[in-house]
C-alpha cells in the first residue's frame, strides 16, 4: 500500500465511510508498515486513549502485535487510529451489530436499515396507478376512493370504476389496510398483491391474494367471502383470517381467528378450521393443527414475534420489511428461536435479538444481511 493509498483510506475511515474490505486493509498496514506520515494529528482522544484501547485488544487478540509508546504526535496519531480500527473490527466480527467505537461511524451504523412503513399502490381498471400516502394508515373503497380519514384520493367518478378490476399492493418495506366495497378490512403485509372488483358480484365476493394478508370479514350470509390463491381457495361468510402465501415459502398457511372457514387445497379435498387452528399446505401434504395466533398475526399489530420459527423462515420475514438480501456464509443450524421486538426498530435492533437467541452472528452491509 503505497501514501496516497493509505491517506485515502485513512481519509474513509475518519469520516466513516470505510468497508469492511476497507478496515481489513487497514489493520494488514498497522501490522506491516508504517503509514504515520501520511496523516495530521486532529484529535487528542486518539492519543490518550491508545494505551487503554491497545490493552483491550490485546487481551481480545493476542495475535495484535504490542507497538512502543512514543511521544511523537504524528506517530501517536496514526497508531492510534489503526488500534481503534482493530478493534472495531474484531468486535464487529464477534459481537454483531453493536458499536465500540466513539464519535466514529461504524459499518453497522452506515449500512443500518429503516423499517418498513405505510406505503402502497391502487391499480385501477383503465391502468392508471395511484400511490398512497405513507402518512396514512390505509385507505377505503366506497362511492370514492378515500384516506382513512376521508380525504379524497382520487376524483375519478364512480361510473369510470363501475365493473373493473382493482389491485392493491405493498412492495417490500410496505405495509397497508384497506376496507374493501362490502366493508371486509384487509391488512397487506410486505410485498403483497391483493386484486378485487370495485363492486363484488350480487351472488359472492371473491378476491385473488398473493403474498401474505388478515381479514377481517364483513358477515353477509347471501354472500360468501373467497379468496383465491395460487394453491389454494378460502371460502368464509364472516370471520377473522391469516393468509401467508409467499413464492418462497414452502407452505402455504391460513389461520384461523374468530368464525370458521373452509380451506381446499387445488389438488384436494378441503378442510373445515375451527378458531386458533391453522392449515398448512406444501407440495407433500395437506393439514390442520393448533397454533399460536399472536404469533401469526403479531405483523398486523407492528411486532414480529418469534415463535419456533427457524433462522431461515425469520430471516425471509425480515428480508421483506427491511427490503434486504440475505447471504448465507454458514449453514444455520434448526434452532426453534423465540423473541419479540417491534417492526419499528431498525434493522440492527432485530439482529440483535436474533443473537441473542441463536448460535449466528449478522452483518449488515449496504442491502445484504450476512449470516455468519
Amino acid at each position: 500500500m503505497n501514501k496516497q493509498q493509505a491517506a485515502e483510506l485513512l481519509d474513509k475511515y475518519l469520516s466513516g465511510e470505510c468497508t469492511v474490505e476497507e478496515y481489513g486493509m487497514l489493520i494488514r498496514a498497522y501490522n506491516n508498515q508504517p503509514l504515520s506520515d501520511v496523516i495530521e494529528p486532529s484529535n487528542d482522544e486518539y492519543y490518550a486513549s491508545k494505551t487503554r484501547i491497545l490493552d483491550k485488544l490485546q487481551k481480545a487478540n493476542p495475535a495484535i502485535r504490542q507497538t512502543k509508546m512514543v511521544h511523537w504526535p504524528r506517530i501517536a496519531m496514526m497508531a492510534a487510529a489503526c488500534v481503534v480500527c482493530a478493534v472495531f473490527i474484531y468486535f464487529f466480527k464477534t459481537s454483531g451489530p453493536t458499536v465500540y467505537t466513539k464519535n466514529i461511524k461504524s459499518p453497522i451504523a452506515q449500512y443500518d436499515v429503516e423499517p418498513g412503513e405505510n406505503r402502497a399502490k391502487l391499480t385501477l381498471g383503465n391502468g392508471k396507478i395511484i400511490d398512497l400516502s405513507n402518512q396514512k394508515s390505509g385507505m377505503v373503497i366506497g362511492k370514492e376512493l378515500t384516506y382513512d380519514d376521508h380525504t379524497a384520493v382520487t376524483t375519478a367518478p364512480e361510473e369510470a370504476l363501475l365493473n373493473t378490476t382493482l389491485i392493491a399492493s405493498t412492495p417490500r418495506g410496505g405495509t397497508y389496510k384497506f376496507i374493501l366495497p362490502d366493508g371486509t378490512e384487509v391488512w397487506l403485509n410486505a410485498d403483497t398483491k391483493l386484486s378485487f372488483p370495485y363492486r363484488f358480484a350480487s351472488n359472492r365476493r371473491e378476491v385473488l391474494l398473493e403474498g401474505e394478508a388478515y381479514f377481517e370479514v364483513a358477515k353477509d350470509n347471501a354472500k360468501p367471502f373467497i379468496v383465491k390463491t395460487a394453491k389454494q381457495q378460502v371460502s368464509v361468510l364472516g370471520t377473522h383470517f391469516n393468509i401467508k402465501e409467499y413464492n418462497d415459502e414452502a407452505e402455504v398457511k391460513t389461520t384461523l381467528l374468530e368464525g370458521s372457514v373452509k380451506v381446499t387445497p387445488n389438488n384436494g379435498q378441503g378442510k373445515i378450521l375451527s378458531q386458533g387452528q391453522q392449515a398448512t399446505i406444501t407440495a407433500q401434504k395437506f393439514e390442520v393443527r393448533p397454533t399460536d395466533i399472536n404469533s401469526v398475526i403479531a405483523w398486523k399489530n407492528g411486532d414480529f414475534l418469534f415463535s419456533g420459527q427457524n433462522i431461515e423462515e425469520v430471516m425471509r420475514t425480515i428480508s421483506r420489511w427491511y427490503d434486504v438480501q440475505i447471504e448465507y456464509r454458514v449453514k444455520p443450524k434448526n434452532i426453534h428461536l423465540e423473541g419479540e421486538v417491534s417492526r419499528t426498530k431498525k434493522l440492527s435492533a432485530i439482529l440483535k435479538v436474533l443473537e441473542k437467541t441463536s448460535d449466528n452472528k449478522f452483518i449488515i452491509s449496504d442491502k445484504k444481511v450476512i449470516v455468519e
